[in-house]
C-alpha cells in the first residue's frame, strides 16, 4: 500500500499550500468597531471635523494620521454636511458613488460609518448601503441593511488596498446622498488564518498523518 502514501501526501501539501495563498489573499470584512480594532495595527482616523461645510470639492485630499487619501464621487464631487462639530463627507448630487483612492502609507485596512442623508443633510434611516473595498487581488463588495448614522463597516487585507467605494440606495420618495463618518485607515495587524482557511489547513496536515497513524507495523 506503499504508492497510496506517495500519491496522497503532495497531493495533501499541494491542497494545503493552495488554502494558505487564498487565504493570504482575502479581504475579510468586519462589521463592528471592535472586531475592526482587533483586525488592525497603527490604526488612524479621520473625523472630518476640520473641514468646512459647503463644498464641492474636486477631489478631497485628506490625512488620517500617517496615512493619504483621495476622495471623490461620480459627477459633482464631495460635499462635506452634518454640523461644525460633527462633519461628514457626503456627494454633491444626489445617487453618486464615493470613490476612496491614492491611499498612501501601505493602507491594508479601511473603515468608516456609512449611511445616506437627505437634501438638507439629515440622516436617512433604513436605507441600504452598498461597498466594495479592492486590494491587489481583487474586490469584495458587501451590503449594509437598514442603515444608520451609527453603521460601521472596515475591510482588512493581507495586501496594499487600492480603493474603496461607497453607494446609497434610493428611498422610496426623494434624493439620498452616500455619506461617511469617521474614515479609519490603518494596518493588518499580525495575520491569523480564518475560521474556514485554517479548518482547510487542519484537513491538509491530517491528511498528512493519516497514513503514518494507519501504518502497518510490518510495513
Amino acid at each position: 500500500m506503499a504508492h497510496h502514501r506517495l500519491n496522497l501526501k503532495p497531493l495533501a501539501l499541494a491542497g494545503l499550500l493552495a488554502f494558505a495563498s487564498a487565504g493570504h489573499a482575502a479581504i475579510t470584512v468586519y462589521t463592528t468597531p471592535a472586531s475592526f480594532m482587533a483586525a488592525t495595527a497603527a490604526l488612524a482616523t479621520d473625523t472630518f471635523n476640520a473641514e468646512p461645510l459647503g463644498g464641492p470639492n474636486f477631489p478631497h485630499i485628506g490625512t488620517a494620521g500617517p496615512y493619504g487619501y483621495s476622495a471623490d464621487a461620480s459627477f459633482d464631487g464631495i460635499y462635506f454636511v452634518g454640523s461644525v462639530a460633527d462633519v461628514w463627507l457626503s456627494t454633491t448630487s444626489p445617487a453618486e458613488t464615493i470613490t476612496f483612492y491614492d491611499l498612501g502609507g501601505g493602507v491594508q485596512a479601511i473603515g468608516g460609518t456609512f449611511f445616506a442623508t437627505d437634501f438638507d443633510g439629515a440622516v436617512i434611516p433604513g436605507l441600504t448601503m452598498t461597498l466594495s473595498a479592492t486590494d491587489t487581488s481583487g474586490t469584495v463588495t458587501r451590503h449594509l441593511f437598514n442603515s444608520s448614522a451609527g453603521s460601521f463597516m472596515g475591510f482588512v487585507s493581507s495586501t496594499a488596498l487600492v480603493s474603496m467605494t461607497v453607494d446609497a440606495a434610493a428611498p422610496a420618495f426623494g434624493d439620498s446622498f452616500a455619506t461617511v463618518n469617521d474614515l479609519s485607515l490603518g494596518l493588518a495587524a499580525t495575520a491569523v488564518p480564518e475560521p474556514a482557511s485554517a479548518l482547510l489547513m487542519a484537513l491538509g496536515l491530517a491528511a498528512l498523518a493519516w497514513p503514518r497513524r494507519h501504518q502497518s507495523p510490518h510495513g
